[in-house]
């Protein structure tokens, strides 16, 4: 075996080794990381005794195992058994000053972020320490005088959390919620993250000028990995064929631009050192604007190691650098392994540079098809681990699209430096990012409707089976310099398998359409229009009745879901939902997460990267031209915030012409709030409030909606009386005409221009 091929496969063995010693130590209990120790001394010990020629191949790879194991143990216990915890536990109001690690983004419960504390003051007393800890606000903080670097001063209750999960992988186990005026911004960014913050609110202002509104959002996602202000219609597209990486600043872009930077110095003639020293310097620039994210940080590592080698004259070997790399990134911060991002950027990377090493650097499509198999191949066994649809038409999607991130990022950036100088200019020269950025959206749209494949289904298997062996027969002709027809032949035979169950669902369903779901007692509601938009609110008490549903009913994406407040009837059903389907948005009440159901429907959201958007009253979410939604009623005017009921989130339904008020479980204390804002909510249909119970809807609500229909999803045989005979008496009384899930099922609301029409599943 050649040395260079000896030495990467040693690094690879040594990479995978540190890996598992940090799963081992981050889920192993202190007993059993010392019986894990003991066992790697002893296989090493008895290998060096029994088999002294072979050494180096059990010692090294052994000793990064065990290191893994010291480092992410010790990163773990000193996160449980710092000060911050024990405070949290004694409960007090607590002070905390410290710098800002991480930028502000939405949650459930407003905006959080991470800050790494210099000091905590509580009762008197004051530590010096260096422990992470959330910051969790209600409403927005102020992304001006809040960002990555700023020192903060935070003064509010502080929370133990469970110290597992999400939370700990992130570095912290406590959560401070400031009181009014406990935030206080104190300044102190060191000049490198003030520029950076500077610099990406000058171009987010940029892109708003120059751009429309939902391009604007999208080359905000591909150049800065911001995706707050992404259109959800958008984002579950590029999830849904394997583009999202594409507004997640990653290796991509980075390569990309290098590629760029390097072609223009050879066109003007610089020199090897400048021409490697100007690639450095973009690749750098890539990973400030993307707010040093992990993917990107790896990504220009390889490209620092590479070119640095290249100077030493030493020969580039890509698998080595990717080791490098890894081993750099993940011993200065173990837990960086529990990034998706970070996993997803190593294993697509380690596919590509795997699958090109054996190829023959010929025909410039021919090897983007390789390299994206390869990347496929990298990633497939996490999305399925991870329980994820796998997109078949990722080759397909990632050959139209990649040749146009390079062109796209540039003459971004270009637009908005000329823009500076001539705003006319910039103008002229943002027609280019913009019609690229639309044949992107365009693309990703055509070729979302193709629904994920995985292990659930027999359809979902075979495409999958397929779609898998004609990567590998790419990958393999590739190398022996044989055609690639008959792979490519494979993978379109798996997208039309993949489609076969949306061909036949197609030729039933309503083009628009709301269909209140038989989930028993609770709710779930499935919105569709002629375009493809597709809007779920809420999701039953049962873990994976409406998923299924779902599936049966042909979705493979999902654009907004809404989580009208956390009781259980309501949102169970929702984890699943986020965790197999490509959700574009998760509207949410934004209330305490106090129940088991809603945390877990929280960390499914940060899981699987859905956006999540605090419901506020007037805000207007534009699903589609034929689909919006009106949010009519929000928690913060209830007026009783202990009763999640009167929290609920209320959205009118705008469907081509038609309306329908989803009410949730709002009670009559919350109606009249509701109606002294809105005293007119005419619509068509109208979601009866909380099952049709004896109190469900005031008789004013009934009059100032006055709808032609009224729909109840109630449980059939409920022990609660639901619903109750004088509230379907009121409702007749005042010529509503009431169709329920427990006599009729699945209910079916056809809406063609303002008709509407009514089919129910018995």
């Amino acid at each position: 075996m050649p040395r260079t091929e000896s030495r990467s496969t040693l690094y690879l063995t040594c990479l995978g080794a540190a890996v598992a010693g940090i799963l081992l130590g981050r889920y192993s209990p202190p007993l059993a990381v010392i019986a894990f120790l003991a066992t790697i001394a002893g296989v090493v010990g008895g290998a060096c005794l029994v088999f002294p020629g072979v050494w180096k191949a059990v010692v090294i790879p052994s000793a990064f195992m065990a290191l893994g194991i010291l480092l992410m143990f010790l990163v773990v216990a000193g996160i449980r058994g710092g000060i911050l915890p024990r405070l949290a536990s004694e409960g007090p109001t607590t002070t905390i000053t410290g710098r800002v690690v991480s930028a502000p983004a939405s949650s459930g419960g407003g905006t959080y972020f991470f800050v790494e504390t210099t000091e905590v003051r509580a009762e008197g007393r004051r530590w010096r320490t260096s422990e992470r800890v959330l910051v969790r606000i209600d409403g927005d903080a102020c992304e001006d005088a809040v960002f990555s670097g700023v020192t903060v001063e935070v003064k509010g209750r502080m929370y133990d959390s469970d110290a597992t999960g999400w939370l700990l992988d992130k570095g912290a186990a406590t959560v401070i919620e400031p009181e009014p005026g406990g935030l206080k911004p104190l300044g102190g960014a060191d000049p490198v993250s003030r520029l950076v913050h500077t610099v990406r609110e000058w171009m987010t202002a940029s892109y708003g000028r120059l751009f429309s509104r939902c391009v604007s959002g999208f080359v905000e996602g591909v150049t800065l990995g911001r995706k707050d202000d992404l259109d959800p219609g958008i984002s579950s597209d590029l999830r849904a064929c394997g583009l999202s990486h594409i507004v997640a600043v990653s290796g991509l872009h980075v390569a990309a631009v290098v590629a760029l930077v390097l072609a223009a110095a050879s066109a003007i003639g610089t020199g090897k050192r400048t021409r490697l020293m100007m690639a450095c310097a973009a690749a750098l620039l890539v990973v400030g604007m993307s707010g040093f994210r992990p993917s990107a940080l790896r990504a220009s590592v390889m490209a620092g190691l590479g070119f640095g080698g290249m100077l030493l004259g030493r020969k580039n070997d890509p698998l080595s650098g990717l080791c490098l790399a890894g081993f750099l990134l993940l011993f200065a911060n173990p837990r960086a392994l529990f990034d998706p991002g970070f996993g997803f950027s190593f294993a697509a990377t380690g596919g590509i540079v795997v699958v090109i090493r054996g190829c023959e650097r010929e025909g410039r499509w021919r090897m983007l098809a390789v390299a994206c198999a390869g990347a496929q191949l990298g990633i497939i066994p996490m999305m399925l681990a991870r329980g994820e649809g796998v997109p078949v038409t990722a080759i397909a999607a990632n050959l139209a699209v990649l040749p146009l991130v390079g062109p796209l990022l540039v003459t971004t950036w270009g637009s908005c430096l000329l823009g500076a100088l001539s705003p006319t200019a910039g103008k002229l020269l943002a027609i280019v990012p913009e019609a690229l950025s639309r044949l992107i959206i365009s693309i990703a749209g055509f070729l979302s409707d193709v629904p994920g494949t995985g292990v659930g289904g027999v359809v979902s298997v075979v495409a999958l089976i397929v779609y898998i062996w004609g990567l590998v027969a790419l990958v393999l002709r590739a190398r022996e310099r044989r055609s690639v027809f008959r792979p490519l032949v494979a993978v379109t035979c798996s997208i039309l398998i993949a489609m076969a169950p949306v061909f036949i669902t197609v030729t039933v369903r309503s083009p628009n359409s709301i269909i209140i779901m038989d989930v028993g007692q609770g709710d779930a509601i499935l919105i569709r229009d002629s375009s493809g938009a597709v809007v779920l609110i809420d999701g039953g008490p049962d873990e994976h009745q409406v998923a299924a549903k779902l599936r049966s009913r042909g979705v493979r994406k999902i654009d907004v879901v809404v989580s009208s407040h956390p009781h259980a009837d309501h949102i169970t059903g929702l984890v699943e939902v986020l965790e197999e389907f490509p959700v574009g948005l998760l509207l949410d009440s934004g209330m305490p997460a106090e129940t088991s159901a809603y945390r877990e429907l929280q960390e499914a959201a940060r899981m699987n990267g859905v956006s999540r958007r605090i419901a506020r009253e007037g805000q207007v979410i534009e699903v589609s031209s034929r689909l919006r939604l009106e949010v009519i009623f929000e928690p913060e005017l209830s007026p009783d915030r202990e009763n999640p009921n009167n929290c609920s989130v209320v959205v009118m339904v705008h469907l081509d012409g038609a309306k329908a008020l989803m009410a949730a479980d709002l009670e009559k204390d919350g109606q009249r709030v509701m109606l002294g804002f809105h005293p007119d909510l005419s619509c068509d249909i109208l979601k009866v409030p909380h099952q049709g119970a004896w109190d469900a809807a005031l008789p004013e609500l009934v009059q100032s909606t006055d709808p032609a229909l009224g729909i109840v999803s109630v449980g059939e045989d409920n022990t609660y009386g639901h619903p109750s005979e004088r509230h379907l008496e009121m409702l007749e009384e005042r010529g509503v005409r009431v169709l329920r899930t427990d006599l009729m099922g699945d209910i079916e609301i056809s809406v063609d221009s303002g008709r509407i029409g009514v089919s129910t599943g018995r």
